[in-house]
């Protein structure tokens, strides 16, 4: 993995901490995501996760609109990557996610996303060996040492950790109006 990543003087990061693990998220190019993905197995995403943080009954204060989860991404990340699907989305962000325990480190390979009006995140762990056998084509349950459980709090408190940070540029920050537009979303008559 290491000859992949390439040592970039200045690159974005984010640090956060929850429950005595510690996360660092690093911008990617799209190079070292696609040579990362290669060698990555796919975990399932929970929609029902997705589900309850979208909610139209939750109040839109406790809510992020697409245009916000933009905007703040941009801000922390620099520009969306050009790989998206223009067709069902309008931004992704390649990251890689590390994890620090106690014991060891753990590689993941995060994709923040726009699918279709909603934020969405996929996440795969990062193999050292070769993948061969079609593992990075199939969705897999999330391994032990990164439970499901702990990918959810994770999700819950960096949607939250947004959510917040929303809130709190409105203060300082006045960004440029912008029109970004989903075709699979658009009426065609």
């Amino acid at each position: 993995m290491r000859q992949v990543v390439r040592q970039i003087k200045e690159r974005s990061k984010i640090e956060i901490e929850l429950n005595n693990i510690k996360y660092q998220l690093w911008r990617l190019d799209d190079y070292e995501y696609a040579k990362l993905r290669k060698n990555s197995i796919p975990i399932k995403e929970d929609y029902i996760l997705y589900k309850q943080l979208y909610s139209p009954y939750r109040r839109d204060k406790d809510k992020l609109s697409l245009g916000k989860s933009f905007v703040i991404l941009t801000w922390l990340l620099g520009e969306s990557s050009d790989y998206y699907d223009d067709w069902k989305g309008s931004f992704y962000f390649p990251l890689l996610l590390v994890i620090k325990k106690e014991r060891d480190d753990l590689f993941y390979l995060l994709k923040i996303y726009d699918h279709r009006g909603s934020l969405d995140f996929g996440l795969y762990k990062i193999s050292e060996n070769e993948l061969n056998d079609h593992k990075n084509d199939i969705l897999h349950e999330p391994f032990s040492e990164f439970s499901r459980q702990e990918i959810n709090s994770f999700w819950s408190y960096f949607y939250g950790y947004m959510l917040g940070l929303s809130q709190s540029m409105k203060l300082f920050i006045s960004p440029l109006p912008f029109i970004k537009r989903v075709d699979s979303n658009t009426n065609l008559i």
